[in-house]
């Protein structure tokens, strides 16, 4: 009768060591979805800032291929052309490949802040 009063102890109080680490397990659980989405946002943040400095080198490049077109075309230099239209070219398929990453990574974010 001992024996068993002492594994029905044992029992019983693994099932209370259970469903004391549940309730704990509970507790934290909002905490760590928490700190997921807060690593998530920082995550599309350093994203968006990433595509940021691409667009601004888009336009950097643009602008270059713009002042060698400008200067090709004065001196009549069909070379310095097609190299300054190829420039412009990447540019801008570069900064509308960035703008929509960057549209993307707002809508993202949009989603992670609601």
């Amino acid at each position: 009768m001992c024996a068993s009063r002492t594994v029905t102890s044992k029992a019983t109080e693994l099932q209370r060591r259970a469903e004391l680490e549940q309730q704990q397990d509970d507790k934290r659980q909002p905490q760590k979805q928490k700190a997921s989405l807060l690593e998530q946002l920082a995550e599309e943040d350093k994203a968006e800032w990433e595509q940021k400095c691409e667009q601004d080198t888009a336009k950097e490049l643009i602008n270059e291929a713009t002042k060698k077109m400008t200067a090709a075309v004065e001196l009549q230099n069909m070379q310095s052309v097609k190299v300054a239209q190829m420039m412009l070219k990447v540019g801008n398929e570069k900064l509308q490949e960035t703008s929509q990453k960057l549209e993307t990574i707002g809508a993202e974010q949009k989603d992670l802040k609601k």
